[in-house]
């Protein structure tokens, strides 16, 4: 795991963990990561990002505790894993925690590889994760407004979609912002 994630001043984050693919197959635990660090929050999300994988830091820098729904917990203590709600907000705080700068990176890269497969247009499905942890359902979609300056300078065209859908004011929000 600690090979899968890379650092940046405050979070420690991964993405497509498979740990089906590791010579003992054994999921790992929070009290794995917590082996990495016990001060810094690490995040590491599942393939899909359905679910994600925290040492204490992260649990606690997101302010999860074991009454949080998508908490789970296995013999009755924290496993370290999230799922629903939880994810969520996992998810919301490791995007919060990416700098404009990364944000460009990833999506320069992203269109290179598109470029490199013969691929000329993208979805870019945001949304998601940010603001719906902390039901927030009638904000503008701050993550898509953080990404859509990187998106004209791609040598790919990149179209954007609102994947936040959790009310009818969403749906006026989306119409009106595009």
């Amino acid at each position: 795991i600690a090979a899968n994630v890379y650092s940046v001043p405050t979070v420690l984050r991964g993405w497509n963990l498979n740990y089906i693919a590791f010579t003992d197959s054994r999921a790992p635990k929070g009290a794995d990561l917590n082996r990495i660090s016990t001060t810094m929050p690490i995040v590491v999300s599942r393939i899909g990002n359905g679910s994600s994988l925290l040492n204490q830091a992260a649990f606690d820098a997101i302010g999860l505790d074991l009454a949080t729904p998508g908490v789970e917990i296995l013999d009755r203590d924290w496993s370290g894993w999230v799922w629903g709600e939880a994810n969520h907000r996992a998810m919301d705080f490791v995007t919060a925690s990416l700098t404009d700068g990364e944000l460009g990176s990833a999506a320069r890269a992203t269109a290179q590889l598109a470029l490199a497969q013969g691929v000329t247009t993208l979805h870019a499905i945001e949304g998601s994760f940010t603001g719906q942890g902390n039901g927030n359902q009638h904000r503008r979609n701050a993550m898509l407004d953080r990404l859509r300056p990187h998106l004209a300078s791609l040598p790919i065209t990149v179209v954007p979609l609102d994947s936040q859908l959790d009310s009818p004011k969403d749906l006026e929000r989306i119409a009106r912002d595009g």
